[in-house]
């Protein structure tokens, strides 16, 4: 899953190699001056642009452009980044971020009738202060490959004007830069990049992921919301009553000879089909005082990893909603071993 920083490159991108195919035309270099411009020219009219910078495609960062814009009221930063992804494009490189890390995000995707996702999304600096400074981003995705990253925050420290509370360009503005097709022909300047094999592949769409979950759980425990990932994850909020919490499910196949889960799985119990299952209760990561977190992981000898967490908090890093989650080790254990998952 997205951080904007204050460099032409917003948000990462999908790893991948990139390779010159062998009888590719070469095409014309993209400047960074020529960057700056695009983006400039995709702004809305009536703001004064300032400080910008560009790198160009044929550069270690990509093609890309960053300047302040300020329409009078209080200036804003915007960056812009094309990139060119391996095909096909992983199911996942638009997806909203992910609510259990960034719990006040507001976020959409939209598929366009070329088959393109487009996520926007309304955050802020610090994405577990709402009272922080904002942070919008739009994210173009195409098919064929073509990434465009765009956002805008306010600059720190603020100026002699002082920071706008609202960004400048609206959601609709935003998106309108991103789907401008001037960055089609910047893309063509960039090597097609050859794609490196996974470690793990997501299974289960996410409807089943959690009409399953949900048919697993205790009747006292409700689930109030429901977010995650087009296919292998799954964030639900919890409540039984006596104060909502997060859960988060993973679904993915791994080799069977992977040495990440031999490491994982060194220590855990075998049953007698050999599945291997751990859990743990331990301290959340990123967690404030009190937050716990507790798991169960079951990895099947075909290779399908199962990994059911609890927060005794709503999100990472937010304080805790109650002493200790809903659910014990063991029904998390009995979530993450149900056969069901083979049918995804």
């Amino acid at each position: 899953m997205l951080l904007v920083a204050a460099s032409a490159v917003i948000i990462a991108g999908i790893a991948a190699i990139a390779v010159r195919h062998p009888g590719e035309r070469p095409v014309p270099r993209v400047s960074g001056d020529r960057m700056v411009r695009l983006l400039v020219d995709r702004l809305p009219a009536g703001g004064a642009v300032r400080d910008e910078s560009g790198s160009a495609s044929d550069s270690r960062s990509g093609p890309g452009a960053e300047l302040t814009y300020d329409r009078g009221d209080g200036s804003f930063r915007i960056a812009l980044a094309v990139t060119r992804l391996a095909t096909p494009v992983a199911p996942n490189a638009a997806d909203c971020p992910d609510r259990a890390h960034f719990p006040y995000e507001k976020c959409a995707v939209t598929v366009l009738p070329d088959r393109s996702r487009l996520m926007t999304s309304e955050g802020y600096e610090d994405p577990l202060d709402p009272s922080s400074r904002p942070r919008w981003i739009a994210r173009l995705v195409t098919p064929g490959g073509r990434q465009v990253e765009v956002g805008q925050w306010s600059p720190r420290p603020a100026d002699a004007n002082g920071a706008r509370t609202t960004p400048p360009l609206s959601p609709a503005q935003l998106r309108a830069v991103a789907e401008a097709p001037q960055w089609a022909e910047v893309v063509k300047a960039l090597p097609v990049p050859q794609a490196a094999a996974p470690p793990a592949a997501p299974v289960t769409d996410r409807p089943l992921m959690l009409r399953l979950i949900r048919d697993s759980l205790p009747p006292s425990v409700r689930v109030t919301e429901e977010a995650g990932a087009t296919r292998g994850y799954a964030v639900l909020t919890l409540d039984d009553g006596r104060g909502a919490h997060l859960m988060t499910v993973t679904a993915q196949r791994w080799r069977r000879d992977s040495p990440e889960m031999e490491q994982i799985f060194a220590d855990a119990s075998v049953r007698r089909d050999g599945v291997r299952v751990v859990t743990r209760r331990t301290a959340a990561p990123r967690g404030g005082r009190g937050e716990v977190q507790w798991e169960a992981d079951v990895l099947r000898p075909d290779g399908l990893r199962i990994s059911v967490s609890t927060l005794n908090s709503t999100a990472f890093g937010l304080p805790p909603t109650r002493r200790t989650p809903s659910l014990t080790t063991e029904q998390l254990t009995a979530i993450a071993s149900n056969d069901a998952w083979e049918s995804g």
